[in-house]
């Protein structure tokens, strides 16, 4: 069958060409996939399809290789005892069979699964396997899923055929005399062959491959072409889930943590009809790279890292109360331009679940409305699916690292804060003379932990320590951009927001360090907004519905963020890899991931764990978190995160 033979035992050519049957199969799925919806592709994504087919061989190979491990191992073993009866071989053609029977299954349900919900296959496939009945009905009652059933079986049997093909092939070779060294020599090369399959990658420095590396690109489809159905499905189980109560009582109690009563196609959706409309300003939204609260002077922690942003919240809307939705960038992006939170351990940019519907969230109401919308980032643009992600969800334009000159980039993270901001008006300028209000959003990098520190000219820090120099060029970078854009002609009708993507580490004083999520949230326009100062609990999440409020612009509110200058909410909540938090004014539960929970007085940073002490307030804090982190999973895996009409149903 094959030359190496002489140097291989029968079994590990079955293993061998089993793989390789495996990933010819996956590929070929991949291809159907494509063929299937070709209409996706245009000119300017056509020419990352041999990326999206040569990442996704790393998927197709953790799959397979776990398919095939454990008779490698067992095969192995006898080999080396000298024990291998053919009915162990004959167990293990049957076990593939059922083994890929299952592949086959979840790559022919792929098809119409991505037709229905835009993303690629995961758990919520099963929505009804408590009910098999149920399940068979819709299965059936839908003409368009049979081809791919009948398609499915035709290729099970062709491929089961093929497995015993294989088998009997291999078999009737004989067994090649091999030295103690060669067969030493064979084992440990098939083995790390199987190994670097299960990790889909070959650099040892780095992870597995997981869902992340399937998003290298700005095209939703070409990232998910590259993921492999069955790697999906097994990994949208390794999302945590929330299952605090049924998800009509969760849905429900929101509703009414919200205040809403009318009847929109999603539940959380309400209409907002501000007293009088307002022309429209343009929004200049930055969000500021690690800006904790705990490293300005707003709160008499730090003196001197960041005196043009406390300058600036004296003369703004501020408020000081507000928490970051988590501690990645990703979460900050997310959470600001969404309106959701982000569940534990989840990544929302790159979540296949989650990329299936654009949200109706901050870029895509305000285009909606007619604006222009942008977003400047320092560094590589598919950094965590951002490109793709912000470019699905209303975006005209990402423009990144690749836009900027070469001799213009400074380190890993890309060009400066200052080189960006510069580099950013002419664009502005530009989209300002196009007579339509613009959404221009900027993801700073200067207070970014470990980097090295620019120097630009005029820039003189005075701060000892290493991190307090990044965040004194962190504030000196927007000190010189807003001096440049007070001279712009678009200035005076623009509205300014600055938030952290989220915190830094400054104290760790709980398991869940409140110094990661506590932000300052400015609203700066001088001739719109009154200077004051807000101490009300805020959340990430609350900046669109807010600015919506301050722009005086009717729209439909389709997430469980509120409108901070005429609402409230009674807690704050967000989440990390592992835990949950939420706090009132005095106290701060975390609820951990190992199931432990606790709570502290944390104005104080007392560490009495008073979690027996107050058992009703737990309670209601519990509460309310859960029921605002299982709706918003409800929201996403039922595709209700979308705009929504103004009737009932639309």
């Amino acid at each position: 069958m094959v030359s190496f033979r002489k140097f291989t035992p029968p079994w590990l050519q079955f293993m061998f060409w089993i793989f390789i049957s495996g990933m010819i199969l996956s590929t070929g799925f991949r291809l159907m996939l494509l063929v299937m919806n070709f209409h996706l592709i245009d000119r300017d994504s056509a020419e990352f399809l041999f990326l999206s087919f040569y990442h996704g061989l790393a998927f197709d190979a953790r799959v397979i290789s776990g398919v095939v491990v454990i008779p490698y191992l067992l095969l192995a073993f006898t080999w080396l005892f000298k024990w291998q009866p053919k009915w162990l071989v004959r167990f293990f053609s049957i076990y593939f069979m059922a083994a890929f029977a299952f592949v086959i299954a979840c790559a022919m349900s792929d098809p119409p699964y991505f037709d229905y919900y835009g993303s690629r296959l995961s758990n919520d496939i099963l929505t009804w396997s408590d009910n098999p009945g149920m399940m068979m009905e819709l299965l059936l009652a839908d003409w368009s899923f049979i081809p791919f059933i009948i398609w499915g079986f035709m290729i099970g049997f062709l491929f089961w055929y093929l497995i015993l093909r294989i088998e009997v092939s291999c078999f009737r070779n004989p067994e090649p005399a091999l030295k103690p060294g060669t067969k030493a020599g064979v084992l440990f090369l098939s083995f790390a062959g199987l190994f670097l399959g299960m990790r889909g990658d070959y650099d040892f420095n780095g992870k597995p491959a997981v869902t992340a590396d399937a998003f290298f690109s700005d095209f939703t489809f070409i990232n998910q072409l590259a993921l492999n159905p069955v790697f999906n499905l097994v990994d949208s189980y390794a999302v945590y889930k929330v299952e605090y109560t049924d998800d009509e009582t969760a849905i429900s109690n929101a509703r009414k943590y919200l205040g809403i009563t009318s009847d929109l196609a999603s539940p959380i959706a309400r209409k907002v009809i501000p007293d009088s409309v307002e022309s429209p300003k343009n929004v200049v939204l930055l969000i500021l790279e690690s800006q904790t609260a705990y490293k300005t002077g707003l709160y008499g922690r730090e003196k001197g890292l960041s005196p043009f942003l406390d300058s600036l919240a004296s003369i703004s809307l501020l408020y000081k109360n507000t928490y970051t939705t988590g501690v990645h960038t990703r979460n900050g992006i997310y959470g600001t331009m969404t309106g959701f939170p982000t569940l534990k351990g989840n990544r929302p940019m790159q979540a296949s679940i989650g990329n299936g519907k654009p949200y109706a969230g901050l870029p895509l109401t305000l285009k909606n409305l007619g604006y222009n919308t942008a977003f400047f980032c320092t560094g590589k643009k598919d950094f965590d699916n951002m490109g793709g992600f912000l470019s699905f969800n209303g975006f005209d334009r990402v423009f990144s690292q690749a836009d900027y000159p070469m001799e213009a980039i400074f380190n890993k993270w890309g060009v400066t804060d200052h080189f960006m901001f510069n580099w950013s008006l002419p664009v502005l300028d530009s989209l300002h003379k196009q007579n339509k209000p613009f959404l221009a959003s900027f993801l700073t990098i200067s207070a970014h932990e470990k980097t090295a520190l620019a120097r630009p000219p005029g820039f003189i820090p005075t701060a000892k320590k290493d991190d307090d120099q990044r965040f004194q060029l962190a504030d000196w970078s927007l000190k010189e951009f807003f001096k440049l854009a007070e001279k712009q002609p678009w200035y005076k009708n623009t509205i300014f927001v600055l938030v952290a993507d989220h915190g830094f580490k400054v104290n760790h004083v709980y398991d869940q360090p409140l110094c990661y999520h506590h932000t300052p949230l400015i609203f700066f326009s001088p001739d719109h907004i009154q200077p004051k100062s807000d101490d009300k609990l805020s959340l990430q999440i609350d900046i669109f519905p807010t600015l919506m409020g301050i722009l005086k612009q009717p729209y439909i509110n389709n997430t469980l963020g509120v409108d901070l200058t005429k609402e409230s909410r009674p807690f704050a909540y967000f989440s990390s890899g592992t835990n949950i938090g939420c706090l009132d004014d005095e106290f701060y539960l975390i609820l951990g991931g190992s199931g432990k929970e606790f709570l502290f007085r944390y104005k104080d940073e007392e560490e009495t764990n008073l979690i027996e002490k107050y058992p009703d307030l737990v309670r209601e804090m519990k509460a309310y978190t859960l029921t605002m982190f299982q709706t918003t999973q409800w929201m996403i895996q039922n595709r209700k995160n979308g705009l929504v009409g103004e009737k009932p149903g639309e």
